[in-house]
């Protein structure tokens, strides 16, 4: 398996930056101002993302700071009837260990040079998706900026909201006192189609779980 650097090395960059565009579409208003044309104003966008790009392939690595491997996969799940791609980071040794029950993680926190480093699924479905999984990569590694200049802010606060929930400083609320609080009625019960909702539900977790453990078993295969 290579890594994801590597692949960012070697795709078409006109072809990705205009997936990506259309997958995370940016507002003109959000880089531009007033006397900028629409034209300068996308051929801006562009360049921000190209020099995103840049930056992405030429770093140095680093290594998970728990010293794991990691891959991305693709896989499917049912959206409003119909297949989507979603695109998951698993541990190896974890998958090793744990088969088709080992978890995903976010990654949205973690360090660019360190996500450049994860592993990519030989797996077909993956490399039919590659595109997609490369755009994914580029909006999570950008969370918090480009260069990621927010991210040790967004975790101090994140620390901070785990302490809060840990010494009970989180305020929650029950459904019913939802409700009571805002005044919304409650809708009247229709058991068919709480029925047909339930089963419908299930289906599509049934598939969507079908779908990831495939993928799973695939990658396992190549480690």
């Amino acid at each position: 398996m290579r890594t994801v650097q590597e692949y960012l090395k070697k795709i078409d960059d006109g072809r990705l930056i205009n997936e990506y565009l259309c997958e995370h579409p940016i507002h003109l208003h959000e880089v531009s101002d007033e006397s900028m044309t629409i034209k300068e104003a996308r051929a801006l966008v562009k360049t921000k993302l190209q020099r995103y790009l840049e930056r992405l392939r030429t770093m140095e690595l680093e290594v998970s700071e728990d010293g794991k491997e990691y891959a991305l996969f693709a896989h499917g799940v049912l959206k409003d009837g119909f297949q989507e791609e979603v695109y998951s980071l698993v541990c190896l040794q974890e998958l090793i260990e744990k088969g088709e029950e080992a978890e995903s993680y976010a990654y949205e926190f973690t360090r660019q040079a360190e996500i450049m480093g994860f592993l990519v699924s030989d797996a077909e479905f993956t490399q039919r998706h590659i595109y997609g999984l490369l755009v994914d990569v580029m909006f999570e590694a950008s969370f918090f900026g480009f260069e990621q200049q927010r991210l040790e802010e967004e975790k101090k606060k994140l620390e901070e909201a785990i302490k809060e929930c840990e010494e009970g400083r989180t305020v929650t609320y029950t459904l019913e006192e939802w409700e009571e609080e805002f005044g919304l009625e409650k809708e009247k019960p229709d058991e068919t189609a709480d029925e047909l909702q339930r089963r419908a539900l299930e289906a599509s977790m049934e598939y969507d779980k079908y779908c990831r453990q495939k993928e799973l078993r695939e990658l396992k295969a190549y480690c």
